[in-house]
This record gives C-alpha cells, structure tokens and sequence, in this order.
C-alpha cells in the first residue's frame, strides 16, 4: 500500500510493520532551501522511516520554511 502523509511529498512507502523497527531521520542543513524539499521526500518515500527532524544550521535563506512542509520537526538554531 502507498499512503500520502505531508503535502508535496508524492507517494510515500508504508510505514515499518507493527513490531518492527523504525528509523528516526535527522537531517542537519545550512542555505539548502533549493534542495531541502527532494531530499526530504525521498526519505518520505524510504521503508520504516519513523519520524524526520530537521535541524538548520542558522541558514539565511527560506531553508526553514522549506523544511516544515515535509519534516515532523523543524529545529533552527540561532547560531552556526
């Protein structure tokens, strides 16, 4: 079964199987704005991805934003 989770993501996998292990994605960024969004649908798109948290490195472009659109959790610190 495919399921559509977050918007723009496309077709996402199944989630892991009940009683089988999931991976929690950390993904860390600095000015990805232009890429952020590919990257975090194809880990949308990976088997038994669990949760995806972004962190940003003090970017100065829209890489925050971006982030939100497809990660469970968006962490911008304030200083690199």
């Amino acid at each position: 079964m495919i399921v559509t989770d977050r918007e723009g993501a496309g077709d996402l996998a199944d989630p892991a199987p009940p009683g089988t292990a999931a991976v929690d994605v950390v993904v860390v960024t600095y000015n990805s704005a232009d890429d952020i969004h590919a990257c975090l649908a194809a880990v949308r798109r990976a088997p038994a991805v669990g949760s995806v948290t972004v962190v940003d490195n003090a970017s100065t472009d829209a890489s925050v934003t971006a982030s939100r659109a497809l990660a469970d959790e968006v962490l911008p610190l304030r200083h690199n």
